[in-house]
């Protein structure tokens, strides 16, 4: 292993590390140019260097110190040799969540590690850079943080493996949809390590085919502590989450699951219904956007869902409940014109103030 110092525009030095059997000539990845033409030259200036620009090919740090002269365009330095504290972050479950997770907190100052049952998940994420290395549970479980995105069904139970195997240090967060059983084991076991948690981000398509490092840009991340759970692991949690790009919210973990019974659930149950009236038509292409919109997450995983659903069914059923009196409301109105009006308005006007709000939590938190 060599590593070089490549010098970015601005006399910015970054040393990167490449096992010397596989030093590239050139290449380029999303845009970036990257070449080595000898020692001391390059054919092209990087604008920056990503650190999976070559797959043998990983950023060591980046340090801000005077640079070559302005006209020197590259510039290698064999045998540098950098220490950096870099902290490890653990994914338990590489789907679409988890590899995400990946994208999103990928980072020279952060080792990311992976663990998956599933032998092809693991070689899909790694393939897609989602990790840097794909190791055993118990491997997984010494690192600094680790989330766990195992299906719903599953969480508990790797919560208790990870009990046994973790380092004394290690912070751990779940991203399952529904909270009520996971809160019940955390205050049982009195796991202060725990951070329960949601990302309130998802995808019709599942696994780390479709993973990508901005799935969580913008989106609420739902954090549920209890009583028990350290201040500092959520704290800890809260730091990555924002490092994701998305924007931690602490509620109670009855509240979110009742939440995200309307928010969440309720439209995948709709989609999945409108889809089975509308199958025995012959002619879904003339479908247009409101039609796409509103059916798109029937295509979600359907073991995951079933689960899901299922998981918080009281809550779900409740939001059903509800949903089946405002569609009796509207095909009573149908032969009402003044009703149907009020009923269009009503549901305008929630719309709108509903957007006034978003923009208002938005503004907020730029703030």
């Amino acid at each position: 292993m060599e590593l070089y110092t490549w010098y970015l525009p601005g006399n910015v030095p970054v040393i990167v590390s490449f096992p010397s059997a596989t030093l590239p000539d050139q290449g380029t990845v999303t845009g970036v140019n990257w070449a080595i033409a000898d020692a001391t030259n390059a054919s092209q200036t990087p604008i920056s260097i990503h650190p999976r620009c070559h797959p043998d090919a990983r950023i060591i740090t980046r340090i801000n110190v005077p640079g070559p002269p302005d006209d020197s365009r590259f510039r290698r330095n064999p045998g540098v040799r950098v220490k950096m504290l870099a902290m490890t972050v653990g994914i338990v479950g590489l789907g679409l969540i988890g590899g995400s997770i990946g994208l999103a907190l990928r980072d020279p100052s952060r080792r990311i590690v992976g663990y998956d049952p599933v032998a092809k998940s693991q070689e899909v994420a790694k393939s897609r850079f989602c990790v840097d290395e794909i190791g055993t549970l118990a491997e997984v479980a010494q690192s600094d943080i680790v989330f766990v995105a195992a299906p719903p069904d599953s969480v508990v139970d790797v919560l208790t493996e990870i009990a046994t195997l973790r380092a004394e240090s290690t912070v751990v967060t779940d991203c399952a949809s529904i909270k009520a059983q996971i809160v019940q084991w955390a205050a049982a076991t009195k796991a202060n390590w725990f951070v329960p948690g949601h990302p309130m981000a998802g995808h019709e398509k599942s696994g780390a085919k479709y993973a990508s490092a901005w799935l969580f840009r913008d989106a609420r991340w739902i954090l549920t502590p209890v009583t028990k759970t350290d201040r500092s692991a959520v704290r800890a949690v809260e730091t990555l989450v924002k490092a994701a790009g998305a924007k931690p919210v602490r509620l109670d973990a009855g509240e979110h699951d009742r939440h995200v019974a309307v928010l969440s659930h309720l439209p995948h149950v709709v989609a999945n219904a409108i889809s089975s009236v509308a199958e025995p038509l012959s002619h879904h292409e003339i479908g247009a956007g409101s039609w796409r919109d509103v059916t798109r997450v029937a295509g979600a995983e359907p073991v995951l869902w079933a689960q899901i659903l299922g998981g918080n069914a009281e809550a779900v059923s409740a939001a059903i409940d509800s949903m089946i009196e405002e569609l009796r409301t509207a095909q009573a109105a149908l032969t009402n014109r003044d009703q149907l009006l009020t009923l269009l308005h009503e549901a305008k006007q929630i719309k709108e103030n509903e957007g006034k709000r978003a923009a208002k939590e938005a503004a907020e938190c730029e703030v």
